[in-house]
């Protein structure tokens, strides 16, 4: 029997509180709805034990059971007391399945069901007239309803916020219906959306890629510590030096009244009057109102040379940076820990996002306010060049090739032939300490960062001429990529045939698509052919990592030592573990695990680390030999 399966709750933070209040299920001859009942003074959700045997019941005769979206449903039955264990065996997914089908289009449940079932959405319709309703019925009351700063999800933001759709429950007539059509477009999705997987070689990569949702669940049930102290130390050091800054700027432009920097009408006097900078942007052109955002400042900052805008952008970065550390703290549990959802299909390639909080993009600032526990160890491991490593190999360029297999550095290979003259600064500034870099020095760093964000932009498809820009900073600049390609033939004949390739695929599949090696399809912009090479090699650069997540999780000294994943970024992962003499051990065979991830896809791949401790273990013998050791 295949049963779909889909909760209603008092809102997302299962962390703080919320719960399901309604579960639904479909088998195809009949729907099923459980429900508990909320409490409208306090919001919380009582069931009977009854209720939920009878939903267990259903769901250990089941074959598959399909959810929209598994992880967050799976996460709201286990806040009642339902086990996930009894649904990883069965599971199947229509969210991880559209991204797989069709990478590039809308995840919503309600627009697949419009697009591959003409399925009406009405009833959402339906149901949020009559919710905000109740909501002002609820209010007048002295009921809880949902809004920002309450307890239950004291991490999500007022803005952009619908907080009247954690408000189902004061609506149940119909939400059931609803919810139960919720089950049927999920049930009717898969039915679509098996054959297509299968008939168009999907299967295999769904199959890879669904594995990946035991494994984000376990991550964020974990979650990472985060050094609270610190945080409220740092936020308040912060507005102590915002206090400055404001004052300097008034001092500086010689503003009478009491400066706010985040009042749009004092930045346009400051901006315009004080400094008599010239308007030359401007927040649309038909109203002539003068652009006051990050972009125009900064512009405006470097153009007229302007120190005190340079401050005020000095304010706006500190600013956010607070901002940031007082949304982590709402999302802080009881023993100071995120956890943050991983999203599978976060991205257009195959690349997970995270929210709630975010901390993949992390400004690199407050990074450090994240670490381990006294006596636990973050084993932060990435893969080296691996992006570059697919390049090369799928352009397969002789040289480019050797280079990796050789242990050479393609950057460097790039930089000495277009920037020869620095090369020797470089090499010296690599082996000195920061305090020891002269001017020459600095700059040949500044240029050998240029040469990597060129090379990347390079092969991200990016034309000649941006790609020339981006290896001089952005100014007019010769034609280094004609060098570049005299020297390594390929790589335009690459860029060339991922284009050729998602042409192919249209005639095919009647989607503009490339297939990463590993046989993923990722839809490309029709518009923005050039994008083909980008997604090729960011989205097979997420398939290996995704490989790399399952080859460790699996490994035995994973589960011998209690090896946490608790985040991973990008081309690299982080893994918790306590310190233990195996330490040493157990950082070998996760370098070893990620890397053969790799060597399934490529020929050469390896996997460097580096240790994060707490500043208290700094003296344990264990660290100090593997810190002598990085």
């Amino acid at each position: 029997m295949l049963l779909a399966v889909d909760t209603e709750t008092t809102g997302t933070d299962f962390f703080h509180g919320c719960k399901p209040f309604m579960i639904t299920a479909c088998d195809g001859k009949s729907s099923y709805v459980f429900e508990g009942s909320v409490n409208p003074v306090t919001r919380e959700v009582t069931w009977e034990e009854d209720e939920l045997d009878e939903f267990r019941s259903l769901v250990k005769k089941a074959t598959k059971v399909i959810f929209h979206n598994t992880n967050f449903d799976i996460r709201a039955l286990e806040s009642i007391g339902i086990s996930p264990d009894m649904f990883w065996p069965k599971i199947e997914d229509t969210l991880l399945a559209s991204h797989c089908i069709c990478s590039g289009d809308t995840h919503n449940l309600k627009d697949l069901a419009v697009k591959y079932l003409n399925y009406s959405d009405k009833d959402e319709d339906d149901l949020a007239e009559i919710v905000k309703e109740r909501v002002r019925e609820a209010r007048l009351k002295g009921y809880r309803v949902a809004k920002a700063g309450d307890w239950h999800f004291p991490g999500i933001r007022a803005n952009g916020t619908q907080f009247w759709k954690m408000d189902y429950w004061l609506a149940m007539d119909a939400c059931r219906v609803y919810a139960v059509r919720d089950v049927e477009r999920t049930l009717l999705l898969w039915d679509a959306f098996k054959p297509s997987l299968l008939a168009d070689n999907l299967w295999d990569v769904y199959q890879l890629r669904k594995k990946l949702l035991p494994i984000a669940y376990r991550m964020q049930t974990v979650g990472k510590n985060f050094y609270k102290d610190e945080a409220q130390k740092m936020i308040t050091q912060l507005r102590k030096e915002m206090e400055e800054h404001r004052w300097e700027i008034k001092r500086q432009a010689g503003i009478p009244y009491k400066f706010d920097p985040n009042k749009r009408q004092h930045l346009v006097h400051l901006v315009h009057q004080c400094l008599k900078i010239p308007v030359k942007y401007y927040t649309d052109s038909s109203n002539k109102t003068p652009a006051m955002d990050k972009k125009a400042i900064d512009s405006y900052a470097k153009e007229f040379n302007a120190p005190t805008l340079k401050l005020l952008a000095l304010y706006k970065k500190k600013q956010k940076q607070a901002t940031d550390i007082e949304g982590y703290l709402n999302w802080l549990d009881e023993n100071n820990r995120t956890h943050s959802n991983l999203n599978i299909t976060g991205t257009r390639e195959t690349r997970q996002s995270s929210n709630s909080p975010n901390d993949q993009n992390s400004d690199k600032v407050l990074r450090f306010l994240f670490g381990p526990t006294p006596g636990n160890v973050w084993i932060s491991t990435d893969l080296v060049n691996i992006e570059l490593r697919i390049w090369a190999y799928t352009v397969g360029n002789r040289e480019l090739i050797e280079a990796f297999e050789q242990g050479k550095s393609v950057h460097q290979m790039i930089m000495e032939i277009i920037f020869p003259e620095q090369m020797e600064a470089y090499r010296q500034a690599k082996r000195l300490q920061d305090n020891q870099h002269t001017e020459t020095h600095k700059k040949a760093l500044r240029t050998y960062g240029f040469v990597k964000n060129g090379n990347f932009a390079r092969i991200y498809g990016a034309t000649d001429v941006k790609t020339n820009e981006t290896y001089h900073n952005g100014k007019n600049a010769p034609n280094y990529c004609a060098k570049i390609d005299a020297r390594f033939p390929g790589i335009k004949e690459f860029t060339k045939s991922r284009v050729a390739m998602a042409e192919k695929n249209y005639l095919c599949y009647s989607v503009f698509a490339i297939h990463t090696m590993g046989g993923y399809r990722l839809d490309v912009p029709p518009n923005e052919p050039f994008k083909a090479t980008n997604y090729y090699v960011q989205g097979t650069a997420g398939l290996v990592m995704s490989q790399a997540m399952i080859e460790w999780t699996s490994h035995p000294f994973y589960k011998k030592f209690g090896c946490e994943l608790i985040s991973q970024v990008h081309d690299s992962m982080d893994t918790e573990v306590k310190i233990v003499p195996a330490l040493p051990l157990i950082i070998e065979a996760k370098c070893e695990a990620i890397a053969s991830a790799g060597r399934k896809y490529i020929p050469t791949c390896e996997a460097d680390w580096k240790l994060i401790y707490h500043p208290s273990d700094e003296t344990n013998p264990i660290i100090q030999e593997l810190i002598h050791k990085s």
